[in-house]
């Protein structure tokens, strides 16, 4: 096969890679950009295509090594740091994700990539004023694109408890109501406004196209009928944060009293320490059987009559 053969079986395998990719073909893509890189091992699309199948497909050492090697073949671009910040996401190495981000922004500082990036590993170090910023930036460069817009809502929602956050986070799912960061992020905001069963929902449209995403999981396993007081607890932190002072004050020394009561009780009778442990060692027994039953159920095929 000639030169000329071998760019154009390349080029063919490429697009049908990235067109299987969006489509949600993951490993059928893997086989394409393989061939693509076959034909031209400097391709960088092609790594870029497989870094993103394998992360899909959740290969998260696969994705590592793809990611060293196009940084090896493409060191100053753009693409490269996003990849690489993209792996280090979802490693949970948010350091490295904060680096990668911002080498993003020096290498494109005019593109939202780089801080919608930036914004991601700050909400996954709970800085979560420090990701409302960078999703300001990302907005001011991209103000249509509905990803910052929920990672602001997300923020927002972390700062100031549900009143805050709705307003960017409706809009990010009216354009994007497909969308699964967004449907995830909304699914937040519904259960901490006590609109358990919307968010219900949206975790098992999540869930269906990906068993694996940990916080859609966690989401659908908290709107479940059998944990009432660990619905109550979440709904409570947003609540507080939307609260004003003087709410939060009178909520804190309710808080310190129930937990002093607690204390008291406990010391006179010390079998209700026994008690509150079991219980909480039977919750967190019982949650945790909850979500092995929920990937089981929807990992498992669909028959078909």
């Amino acid at each position: 096969m000639n030169a000329v053969s071998r760019d154009t079986s390349g080029d063919a395998a490429l697009r049908m890679g990235l067109a299987l990719l969006n489509a949600g073909n993951a490993r059928g893509a893997c086989n394409h950009f393989h061939a693509a890189l076959s034909a031209d091992p400097s391709n960088t699309q092609a790594l870029q295509g497989l870094v993103r199948a394998r992360l899909a497909l959740n290969d998260l050492v696969e994705a590592g090594d793809i990611a060293d090697r196009l940084a090896y073949a493409a060191p100053n671009e753009a693409s490269t740091h996003e990849m690489r910040a993209r792996v280090y996401l979802r490693r949970g190495a948010l350091p490295q994700a904060a680096a990668a981000a911002e080498m993003v922004i020096a290498a494109a500082p005019t593109s939202a990539m780089g801080f919608h990036l930036l914004a991601a590993a700050r909400i996954a170090q709970k800085r979560y004023r420090d990701a409302l910023t960078a999703t300001v930036d990302a907005r001011k460069r991209a103000p249509n694109w509905p990803i910052p817009m929920a990672q602001s809502g997300w923020a927002k929602l972390e700062l100031n408890g549900p009143s805050a956050a709705r307003a960017d986070i409706d809009e990010a799912f009216r354009l994007a109501p497909k969308d699964p960061y967004v449907r995830k992020v909304a699914a937040m905001l519904a259960i901490a406004s006590g609109e358990i069963r919307r968010g219900r929902e949206l975790c098992e449209s999540i869930l269906r196209e990906n068993v694996n995403d940990t916080m859609a999981l966690k989401l659908f396993v908290l709107s479940e009928g059998p944990f009432p007081l660990h619905r109550r607890v979440y709904r409570w932190r947003y609540f507080y944060k939307s609260a004003g002072l003087v709410v939060r004050l009178l909520m804190f020394l309710g808080l310190c009293l129930v937990i002093f009561t607690l204390l008291v009780l406990a010391g006179r009778w010390p079998v209700i320490s026994f008690l509150l442990f079991g219980v909480w060692c039977w919750g967190a027994y019982e949650k945790r059987q909850r979500k092995q039953r929920v990937i089981a159920h929807f990992a498992a095929p669909k028959v078909r009559n």
